[in-house]
């Protein structure tokens, strides 16, 4: 091993103590100026996505001690937002009822719900706000059977959910996060103040069906259905004081299948389904007559039925799909390539008066599946790694993504069935607990890319937690070239060095030693 070969830290991050860091630090910025050399500037001072983190199995599947463990290793990673889907059924006092229970499902504190089943989410709220992080809340149920579908009561006849309940749900969720709720051992709860509606309304696992025959055509439903599950929600928050709390549309799925004939499998392309949402046609022209009056909710639509504060979407991209290059024929898709289609999709919306005008787009899960566990869909671990770092870059580049989201930090359990893991393997780390390196490609991501100029590279990335003023120093084949304190006031650096295509790159925290994967100068383009 070489002298300055950095040691690896795989698992939580071991920080050192305060005055080692100041100490370090000073020491870095003392030999830089000796040793002149050039720090990076704020020139990317604008740049500043927040770092956002999704794994309701670890939050709120399993045990307080789990939940405080994960956001305990979350603080230490720099995350700023948790974002979690708020399950109907998990907080009912009989999920598998087949009758509505007795009393209002509007109030947390009637028969619908059981005051136990509250106790994960109300910790989360409290220790996010205790760390000083946001939540982003997102009420919803699955299409499907199990602990996160639909109450057999609250589900109509062609599977969708019915929404007039579902509003109480709502309204149960908004009063009891309000602010001057007080839960029931006495203690007061404190306010949520960034919402959402249903998960990926466009994909059939959410709501079916997709598309449904109305007077002898087919149409796209599941915009119909999710136009009122929205206008519901804000009427909820309305209803339970949220004045000041940010609303957000979407959580769509990024692909879909337009030859879909059922509505029951599948999804539907983001890009067509939020054109239907906005009772806009494919030209981008409002429905009139009959069409409009096919599609309840678009006679006397306005744009005021979908206000928000920003559009919440899944970046994924299809399979094995490289965020670089995978850039789909499909228009109506929107993977983390094709950003750019939302944003220009939602802007022409909003030329139109469809939607306000320079929606925020934020980017709320995220991931790929690794291989292994997962065979047939995932990423080898190292591509894994990559693509985490690059699908940030990308997002930092963009502009109009404000996040950057991770979904699971532990994969779910593997259940084989035709050679595929069901569940998501996308986590930083295995079932096991055992660190991918995804781990610290989260942890301290590094993109190298090539310049016009044979002998030099730019390297991106972040400080360790993604914060001003860490020290770090930049490795190339295991020996330092660079220190440096990044500027920016999430830690990024853009900078240019000498270097060949064959070198290998890395991050190291001097206050930790904590060190990124290793990285190469990419041949591809990356936006």
């Amino acid at each position: 091993m070489e002298r300055d070969a950095p040691r690896s830290v795989p698992g939580r991050l071991a920080l050192a103590r305060p005055s080692a860091a100041l100490a370090t630090a000073l020491l870095v910025l003392l030999v830089s100026t000796l040793a002149g050399l050039a720090l990076p500037g704020n020139a990317s001072a604008g740049k500043t996505q927040e770092l956002m983190f999704q794994d309701d199995a670890q939050l709120l599947g399993r045990d307080l001690g789990t939940q405080l463990g994960l956001l305990d290793e979350l603080e230490s990673l720099g995350v700023d937002s948790i974002h979690a889907i708020v399950y109907w059924k998990r907080h009912l006092a009989d999920p598998e009822a087949r009758r509505r229970p007795s009393g209002s499902g509007a109030d947390p504190r009637s028969a619908h719900y059981t005051a136990e089943k509250w106790d994960l989410l109300d910790s989360l709220v409290r220790e996010t706000r205790r760390r000083g992080m946001q939540l982003l809340l997102t009420p919803a149920a699955a299409s499907t059977k199990g602990s996160i579908g639909l109450p057999r009561w609250a589900r109509r006849g062609d599977g969708s959910p019915n929404t007039r309940h579902a509003q109480r749900f709502f309204q149960a969720v908004a009063r009891r996060y309000y602010g001057s709720y007080t839960d029931e051992d006495g203690g007061r709860l404190p306010p949520v103040r960034r919402w959402s509606f249903w998960n990926e309304p466009n994909q059939a696992g959410w709501i079916v069906p997709q598309y449904k025959r109305v007077r002898g055509k087919r149409i796209a439903w599941s915009p119909v259905v999710y136009r009122d599950l929205y206008r519901r929600g804000l009427k909820a928050l309305r209803s339970a004081g949220h004045r000041s709390s940010r609303v957000y549309l979407g959580e769509t799925a990024p692909l879909g299948d337009p030859r879909n004939r059922t509505g029951t499998r599948s999804a539907m392309p983001p890009g067509l389904f939020i054109r239907e949402l906005a009772c806009a046609d494919r030209r981008l022209r409002r429905y009139r007559g009959r069409e409009a009056s096919r599609r309840k909710g678009c006679r006397g639509f306005r744009r005021s039925h979908l206000k928000a504060h920003g559009f919440n979407h899944h970046f994924y991209t299809k399979g094995r799909g490289q965020p670089a290059v995978f850039n789909p024929r499909n228009r109506d898709w929107f993977p983390i390539y094709a950003q750019r289609r939302l944003t220009r999709l939602l802007d022409r919306l909003a030329s139109r008066g469809r939607m306000y005008r320079r929606l925020r787009v934020y980017n709320t899960e995220f991931g790929f599946q690794s291989r292994p566990p997962d065979s047939k869909s995932g990423v080898r671990l190292n591509q894994q790694a990559q693509y985490e770092n690059e699908s940030e870059y990308i997002s930092y580049r963009a502009g109009r993504i404000r996040s950057f989201t991770h979904y699971l930090m532990i994969d779910d359990p593997c259940v084989i069935s035709s050679r595929q893991c069901l569940g998501f393997q996308t986590g930083l780390k295995f079932i096991d607990g055992r660190a991918k390196p995804a781990f610290a490609a989260f942890a301290m991501p590094i993109v190298v890319r090539r310049t016009s100029r044979s002998n030099k590279v730019r390297v991106w990335g972040s400080a360790l937690r993604r914060r001003r003023g860490a020290a770090t120093e930049l490795l190339k084949n295991g020996r330092v070239v660079r220190r440096f304190v990044p500027g920016n006031t999430r830690g990024y650096f853009d900078i240019k060095v000498t270097g060949r295509r064959t070198d290998r790159y890395q991050l190291r925290d001097l206050a930790t030693g904590f060190a990124s994967r290793v990285a190469r100068a990419s041949s591809r383009r990356i936006l």
